[in-house]
């Protein structure tokens, strides 16, 4: 068998796995146990594996409607299993940690990809927010890759990349100035109880 063919089946037996589990409600430690192995038994990327399971999460969010319902919708998928994704995100230099920036970035190449997921880019990345997955200074590193912008790429991918990454930055930024207005207040009652 081609690395091709063995490819293309590895994906469609991951998405097998994954919507067997998602429709028949597994836990998510048990629909991990299933995964690793099927990983191992394809020998395939740890990358890959974990892209395929964020390509079938973003396929599970419903666009069909206005934005608070995709915010609703893409929330709801996360917490239902972001984490999935996530246990297949290993920090590179910290033992049992997981690396929420890969999960973001596969989320964000999936939304460049996908012409219906790309204008709502900066909503799933509130969700990933939402649902814990990443924190604000996560997230302000990955504003920051330069990756995230698509450096490197031929120049069309680059601005597909760039496009994509400004709706992310949107709601970063926003979240930025959200908690420096919360600082601001917190210093004003700090004042105000001092006199």
């Amino acid at each position: 068998m081609s690395l091709e063919a063995g490819d293309a089946q590895f994906r469609k037996e991951a998405y097998d796995s994954l919507d067997r589990a998602w429709e028949e409600g597994h836990n998510i430690d048990n629909a991990l146990v299933e995964y690793r192995l099927l990983i191992k038994g394809y020998n395939a990327d740890l990358d890959v594996s974990r892209k395929q399971v964020v390509n079938y999460l973003l396929s599970k969010i419903d666009l069909d409607s206005g934005v608070p319902k995709i915010l609703a919708s893409a929330t709801s998928v996360f917490n239902k299993w972001g984490e999935f994704a996530l246990q297949l995100a290993p920090h590179p230099s910290q033992a049992g940690q997981n690396e929420p920036l890969k999960v973001v970035l596969d989320v964000q190449e999936q939304c460049v990809e996908d012409d219906t997921l790309r204008p709502y880019f900066g909503i799933i990345l509130r969700a990933i927010y939402e649902a814990d997955l990443a924190d604000e200074g996560g997230l302000v590193r990955w504003r920051g890759l330069k990756r995230s912008k698509g450096d490197g790429l031929d120049e069309e991918k680059e601005e597909v990349w760039i496009e994509t990454w400004g709706k992310g930055k949107a709601f970063v930024d926003a979240l930025e100035e959200m908690e420096s207005d919360d600082d601001d207040d917190d210093e004003d009652e700090e004042e105000s109880d001092e006199e």
